[in-house]
């Protein structure tokens, strides 16, 4: 998921969160379809605070959950934030989000 604010060019890339996620089947001995029970298992991967190479004109707090107090100290730039994405999704990988599409137009990213 990312979180966006206004910047003077438009809106910027402030938060990006990425969860794993893996379904786990166990068989309870039974022969029938509802004896398998699915486990979901989720890991928070990513969740970091990016810092807009722009002036900031509108947290969009309402929205975002960012304040100026939670960026005052970040270094962490888009192209970090590329850099980590790529060393954990590949073109195999399947992704799941909602408005995926927005999230990858604000991390510069094509997934196949």
């Amino acid at each position: 998921d990312c979180e966006m604010v206004e910047t003077s060019a438009g809106q910027e890339l402030a938060r990006v969160s990425v969860i794993m996620c893996s379904g786990v089947s166990n068989e309870n001995g039974g022969s029938n379809a509802a004896d398998v029970v699915e486990e979901e298992k989720t890991v928070v991967v990513l969740d970091e605070l990016v810092k807009p190479r722009r002036r900031i004109l509108n947290y969009l707090t309402e929205y975002s959950g960012i304040t100026p107090h939670m960026l005052k100290n970040v270094d962490t730039r888009i192209e970090h934030i590329q850099v980590h994405l790529l060393s954990l999704i590949d073109e195999n990988d399947i992704i799941v989000g909602h408005s995926l599409e927005n999230d990858l137009r604000a991390l510069r990213l094509v997934h196949k």
